[in-house]
């Protein structure tokens, strides 16, 4: 392997080239280049953890003894304890001018990949702030703690000329920690990794900031196959660290940099005549949001009261509401972007209150309902028959049915669930699927004193990280309006089986099959095999109603309805408020309030 120094002026000449000779350039980002490393508060917290004190070390060298401090902290604490240090650190964290620099470079389709090491949003919401569209400029994947094969499709077959992929290896927090002394998932991100650059005959490959104990990962994580790494990094200690793992590579050339300077001293080259967003006041730019929202919401409320002028002067036959015949002309297929999936009326009441210029429509002899556009993302909804998940009523058999006839690109279960702990949960809070097992399944075998002993035998499998991503960022800007008290979000075990459980014994035996488990319902389980099936994104956000201990009668009308209303309030939140791709479309008028 031969080694040499290597000035900005040179890579941005050999960058140049190759988008010219139209070759594929990835970037690699370790964690010094995202949130974490820049956020003093951070650095904060871990001192207050430290055995040791931090003050003598250098940044490079604290943010190396936080990382222990986080696997340590890692055995002994929650999950939750450490997601509440993480999140308090990067949530406040906004994208800066190198960031902004960076999006204008993949603007200038200088790089047609990004590999993010980082668990924060910065390098997105840059892409987004720079008035880069999703789909046309970047596609955006996140690998998160758990990723399924199609996922991993999805990435290879995406690839379009001109369109970066920014590909972040933890899509969350919860994504990070759980990889934290966990060798199967070091094992299989660093799987994903080789395998797409050997998929994609990566020869060329810049690394920017890595960090030898956070990214740890990436050495073995890179072919043998690789001709040229340029290594973007200012401490030359990382530089020897990471020769002392990998020397596979023909050529290693190193610049001697910070993540800052390299993103502008890029675009100064690259890009002399671009004018960053930063040069100009933050405020006003926010300022410029806050009115561009405010406008969007007023021209909603025109529409909508110009529809219910056009309805009231309109001649009434009766008091009845009759649908147009285009409304319920019966269709073979349609697209839809995201399919909400409910089970009782009350959980469908409580979706279609939200929408109230929603149509029905008929596809294959089947009733749907068609709520109009959010956020520029088609919204149906479609109720299930029956409760449960096998059958051919049930949620299994309904949403295949209703994926093949609408095609979407989301699945959302919404409605009502049990509760397990009512010490650490109240009548209407709301619980999200980060996983679903199924309780069907048990071994029952001889205990002590001969009682059966029960082992479950369900699957357990993980929601959706894109759409837990969207959710969890949700929970920290909630909805100002609720039918009560604004409830708890919480992100856990869901068990899901045929069983209408309201029965304390029983629902306390399903607990200590799945101790981790925040709730239960009937249908998730369904859902899960019908969207894996077809390769389509799904969760379940489900509202508590009852405790399944016996009491399922009392005050049962209202605690379901305000369990389903606070469900599907918090879903039209996430979806108002969140950036998931749509189908191609002709551009139409916002329906939605």
């Amino acid at each position: 392997m031969k080694e040499a120094r290597l000035e900005i002026e040179h890579l941005a000449k050999a960058l140049e080239s190759r988008k010219h000779e139209k070759l594929k350039t990835v970037l690699i980002l370790g964690t010094k280049a995202g949130a974490l490393f820049r956020n003093p508060k951070f650095f904060e917290d871990m001192s207050l953890l430290s055995p040791k004190s931090l003050v003598a070390l250098s940044m490079t060298e604290q943010f190396r003894e936080a990382f222990s401090i986080l696997k340590a902290e890692r055995n002994k604490s929650s999950l939750e304890d450490i997601k509440i240090l993480l999140t308090s650190a990067i949530g406040n964290s906004m994208y800066a001018t190198e960031d902004t620099c960076l999006a204008e470079l993949v603007k200038q389709n200088i790089f047609n990949t990004i590999f993010s090491l980082n668990m924060d949003d910065l390098l997105y919401n840059a892409f987004i702030g720079h008035g880069m569209k999703y789909q046309h400029h970047f596609e955006d994947f996140a690998l998160g703690s758990w990723q399924p094969d199609y996922t991993i499709q999805e990435i290879q077959s995406n690839k379009r000329p001109n369109v970066c992929q920014l590909i972040r290896l933890y899509n969350d927090e919860p994504a990070f920690i759980y990889s934290l002394n966990n060798n199967k998932v070091y094992e299989e991100n660093s799987r994903i990794i080789r395998l797409l650059l050997e998929k994609w005959q990566v020869r060329e490959l810049l690394i920017v900031d890595w960090e030898v104990a956070w990214d740890n990962i990436l050495p073995s994580a890179l072919p043998a196959s690789l001709q040229t790494i340029w290594f973007v990094n200012e401490d030359e200690a990382a530089k020897d660290a990471f020769l002392a793992q990998y020397q596979s590579c023909e050529h290693f050339y190193y610049i001697q940099t910070t993540y800052k300077s390299f993103c502008n001293g890029l675009r100064t080259l690259i890009a002399p005549d671009f004018n960053s967003l930063h040069d100009f006041s933050r405020t006003a730019l926010h300022d410029i949001n806050a009115l561009r929202s405010e406008v969007r919401k007023l021209q909603a409320s025109i529409e909508q009261s110009k529809k219910s002028l056009e309805m009231q002067s309109a001649p009434q036959k009766s008091s009845i509401h009759t649908l147009k015949n285009s409304d319920i002309a019966p269709k073979n297929k349609m697209k839809t972007d995201v399919l909400l999936a409910t089970t009782t009326p009350i959980e469908t009441k409580a979706v279609l209150e939200l929408f109230p210029g929603y149509k029905e429509i008929t596809i294959r002899e089947k009733i749907y309902f068609d709520l109009g556009l959010t956020n520029n993302l088609q919204v149906v909804l479609t109720q299930q028959m029956h409760m449960g998940s096998n059958g051919t009523a049930g949620s299994h058999i309904s949403i295949k049915e209703a994926i093949e006839a609408l095609s979407p690109l989301y699945v959302i279960m919404i409605g009502i669930a049990f509760g397990i702990d009512a010490n650490k949960h109240d009548i209407g809070d709301i619980l999200v699927s980060q996983y679903i097992q199924n309780y069907d399944p048990q071994r029952v075998s001889s205990g002590p004193d001969n009682k059966p002993k029960f082992e479950n035998r369900g699957e357990r499998v993980t929601a959706s990280t894109l759409l837990l991503s969207r959710f969890m960022a949700a929970q920290y800007s909630p909805p100002d309006t609720w039918p009560g008290k604004p409830p708890k979000i919480d992100f856990g075990l869901i068990l899901s089986g045929s069983k209408l459980v309201d029965h304390e014994d029983y629902r306390d035996a399903l607990r200590s099959l799945a101790s981790d488990a925040i709730g239960g319902e009937m249908e998730g389980i369904g859902l899960y095999h019908a969207a894996s099936d077809k390769k389509v994104h799904w969760i379940v956000v489900k509202a508590i109603c009852d405790w399944a201990d016996g009491n399922k009668h009392v005050q049962k009308n209202d605690r379901q309805q305000l369990a389903a209303k606070n469900a599907a309030i918090f879903t039209l939140h996430v979806l108002r408020r969140s950036n998931l791709k749509h189908h191609r479309r002709p551009k139409q008028k916002t329906t939605d309030k």
